[in-house]
């Protein structure tokens, strides 16, 4: 990352040298402040400039020109430089990714999230308080790093496959809390994780009383209804069923 950072900041000089540099010849060639740097701005993004320079001018100036040609080598270095800083980013999520993939190997009865959402998200600060390790299937990597970000786990996949489940450990796993709203989703997943495992702990958010029926025979031991049962309650209710097995 060392040698990253530095590369980086020799692009960022180069970039506001040049811009700098044609700024100056734009005054030099007699554009007033505001004109320059609009003209230069335009130039470092690559876009036309209509109304700011007459064409003749522009053309006929031995200064305006060298000032273009300084402003037009500005814009493939920024792009270089802002391709550089997405790949790098990519990377380096896909190494903190392989790195919690690496240590969820190791996980013993730790708690499978399912779908993530303020619940789920309030759960696993409720189980992390209690000393129980939580991880979340989330869809995307934003919610990715932000559950990095907390010093939490997460793997980005679907919660109804096979294999996003055995990467999360699913049978070594002490329970799988579904916390989806669609009380069909969290049927499929835990039919799904029932064919994977027989001994793990199988525990459903639910919205209405009439879900209940549907998920038990999909395999869902215990349900959870958010809106009546809120924070600490809900982390004693997960506990109590865990410890129970």
């Amino acid at each position: 990352m060392a040698t990253i950072g530095k590369t980086s900041y020799i692009f960022i000089s180069i970039i506001a040298v040049l811009f700098i540099l044609s700024f100056m010849l734009a005054l030099f060639a007699g554009l007033n402040v505001g004109s320059a740097i609009i003209w230069c701005i335009s130039n470092f993004l690559n876009v036309s400039y209509p109304g700011i320079i007459p064409i003749t001018i522009a053309y006929k100036n031995p200064l305006l020109l060298a000032a273009d040609l300084l402003g037009a080598l500005d814009f493939p270095i920024l792009t270089v430089l802002v391709a550089a800083w997405f790949f790098d980013t990519v990377h380096m999520f896909k190494l903190q990714e392989r790195v919690v993939l690496s240590k969820i190997k190791k996980f013993n009865d730790h708690v499978i999230l399912s779908t993530y959402n303020n619940f789920s998200e309030r759960l696993a600060e409720e189980l992390k308080k209690k000393g129980v390790i939580a991880i979340t299937i989330v869809s995307n990597e934003r919610d990715a790093k932000h559950i990095f970000k907390s010093g939490g786990y997460a793997i980005i996949g679907n919660e109804g496959s096979v294999e996003t489940l055995m990467n999360m450990g699913m049978q070594k796993a002490k329970a799988l809390i579904l916390c989806d709203t669609d009380p069909i989703k969290n049927a499929l997943t835990a039919v799904t994780a029932r064919s994977i495992s027989k001994r793990i702990k199988i525990i459903s958010r639910i919205s209405r009383f009439d879900d209940i029926a549907k998920l038990s025979k999909a395999g869902v031991e215990r349900m959870v209804l958010p809106e009546v049962t809120t924070g600490d309650e809900i982390g004693n209710i997960i506990m109590k069923n865990i410890k129970s097995t």
